[in-house]
Order: C-alpha cells, then structure tokens, then sequence
C-alpha cells in the first residue's frame, strides 16, 4: 500500500446526512410526517402525552411489525431524528404509538410538538429523511 491512497469515509449518499449533525446510520427515505392529536388518549405503547410532548406513531406495515398482535413494539421509547426536506428543519421525538394509516414505511405520523418544530399546520403533509438516534 502507499501513502496516497486513502479509504473513503463515505460510500454513499445516503450517509451524508450524518455530516450535518444528524446521528451516523441508516437514514430513511421517501417518507412523510403528518400529525395528530393526542386527545388525552394513551398511544400504543400505552402512554398518554399532550399534544406538545414530541412523540411520534410509526408505521404499522413497516417499524411496528407486531401491531396485529396488539402488542407493544420494541420501538416503543425509540428517540427518531426527522428532518423536513423541504426546509431543512429537524426535530428529536420519541415513538409512542402505531400509525396504521402511513402512506408508506419511511412516513411517520408527528405529534403537534414535533410536526409543528418543523413544518405548519397548514402545510399538513411534508417529504422527511429520519434515523434512529
């Protein structure tokens, strides 16, 4: 070997996110972050949080792959680093209950807090990358 060769630390795109402060790993794409209401309901992981606690409901087909067995998931707890594509905002929040009506794997519905740390209300639906942290 020679002294100009170096081992690349990057291998592919999907690492980069780590680069910005956002946690090395897996990052998830083509995704969506909506947002509900807590109601003063418990989530599936079986606690109640207001609509300001940064939680999240992950999706049903996808992270939460015992949601038929009513069972909590071993996610539950999990923190989740989000990033909104479209403005570059993040936010940290913590799985707390299922979503069975994600568009997709990625997607992941947002309490108020979370959703609202970045992204409006009005904008309802925003294209996310997400990690586990």
């Amino acid at each position: 070997p020679t002294s100009e060769w170096v081992a690349p630390t990057t291998t592919s795109s999907e690492e980069q996110p780590a680069q910005t402060n956002a946690p090395s790993g897996d990052v998830k794409t083509g995704g969506f972050a909506t947002f509900f209401y807590q109601g003063g309901n418990a989530g599936a992981c079986g606690t109640v949080h207001s609509d300001w606690d940064k939680v999240i409901a992950i999706d049903s087909n996808g992270y939460w792959s015992d949601y038929a067995s009513n069972s909590n998931s071993p996610n539950c707890g999990r923190w989740i680093n989000i990033k909104n594509t479209n403005n570059g905002k993040t936010v940290t929040a913590m799985v707390a209950d299922v979503c069975p009506t994600c568009v997709s794997d990625n997607s992941l519905d947002l309490s108020l807090g979370a959703f609202t740390a970045i992204a409006d209300e009005a904008d309802g639906s925003v294209p996310i990358t997400w990690t586990w942290a």
